[in-house]
């Protein structure tokens, strides 16, 4: 069973990453774009590299966009990954 990370160490952040075992074809999000129009899907950005990614702090707020994500039609799917 993987270990449940509840407090970060200096320098450790939480990401909302594709769960790709790859760890170069990894893709994290940069942001999401509310839509302009109603019946439209949010825009997702993705950042190609960690550096640029959306760092998060606290896992419920990870673990929310994560679960909002999943959510959408768009095919693609993300977890939450400590780096």
């Amino acid at each position: 069973m993987r270990p449940i990370y509840t407090t970060l160490k200096p320098g450790q952040f939480f990401y909302v990453v594709t769960p790709h075992p790859d760890d170069p074809k990894r893709k994290y999000l940069h942001s999401v774009v509310p839509k302009k129009v109603e019946f439209m899907e949010p825009e997702i950005k993705i950042a190609p590299v960690r550096s640029m990614a959306k760092k998060f702090v606290n896992i419920v707020l990870a673990r929310s966009f994560a679960d909002f994500l999943n959510k959408l039609p768009n095919g693609e799917q993300f977890c939450v990954a400590v780096e």
